[in-house]
């Protein structure tokens, strides 16, 4: 996970020790959540220019289970980006490593 500023993005990686920590959401209708998503974040039918892609990962819940959840990778960024090594961009201040 990077911080980027104002927002975090997150990037694919095959390290098993490197986790991300987030929220998981049941959706009523995902279709229109992840619609509305997609706008929110900057994704655009065949647009190449886009921050983020969504793709599927599979997450651990708090409760030991594993499930596969829709998350926003991050696809390109211009400008610096701050390794988050916990995983946990609201402990962001525990950021090290500038990354490009």
């Amino acid at each position: 996970m990077f911080d980027l500023g104002d927002y975090p993005g997150a990037e694919p990686s095959n390290a098993a020790a490197d986790r991300v920590q987030g929220e998981v959401y049941r959706l009523a209708n995902p279709e229109r959540a992840l619609s509305v998503l997609d706008w929110t974040e900057g994704l655009r039918p065949g647009a190449i220019e886009s921050r983020y892609r969504r793709g599927t990962t599979e997450v651990k819940l708090e409760n030991g289970t594993t499930a596969e959840a829709w998350i926003y990778w991050l696809a390109r960024w211009p400008g610096p980006k701050r390794l988050i090594a916990s995983g946990d961009y609201s402990r962001k201040r525990e950021s090290t490593d500038s990354a490009d």
